[in-house]
């Protein structure tokens, strides 16, 4: 990764705000799309957002142009979060509960798209109180 063309495709906005990293890991579809809009309805006017999509479902065609008129930059698909993460280490997270969660420093995971901890994957689920604390939830 070059991270300096990463920075000015992805990174570049100038604009003060921090980042907040949408992580996706189902198709990109209706129920993603009402995800993410109520994520730029709450999040946008504070972080500039960026959506990793799953590998297998990267958003095409209607789907990138909506994306980006809502003002969501789609880093690549084959990018792995942990990386990404590990190079931009202040940026923000939230999005699908996955593993990758525990490569995101304490405290930058925003919110899940679940109903409750109950809905959490192990040990995403255990760690809550300790890791993820501030971590709402988004349904």
């Amino acid at each position: 990764m070059d991270k300096a063309s990463f920075d000015e495709t992805y990174f570049n906005e100038g604009n003060g705000k921090e980042y907040l990293v949408i992580t996706g890991t189902n198709p990109y579809g209706a129920g993603t799309k009402d995800l993410i809009q109520k994520v730029v309805q709450k999040y946008g006017a504070e972080y500039n957002l960026l959506f990793k999509p799953h590998p297998n479902a990267i958003p095409q065609g209607e789907d990138a142009q909506e994306l980006a008129n809502l003002g969501v930059k789609v880093l690549p698909g084959r990018l792995p979060m942990e990386a990404l993460l590990w190079v931009y280490p202040e940026c923000k997270t939230g999005g699908y509960n996955s593993s990758l969660y525990m490569s995101a420093p304490k405290g930058n995971t925003l919110f899940f798209f679940a109903n409750s901890v109950n809905d959490l994957i192990s040990p995403i689920k255990e760690l809550y109180d300790s890791l993820f604390y501030n971590a709402e939830f988004i349904v």
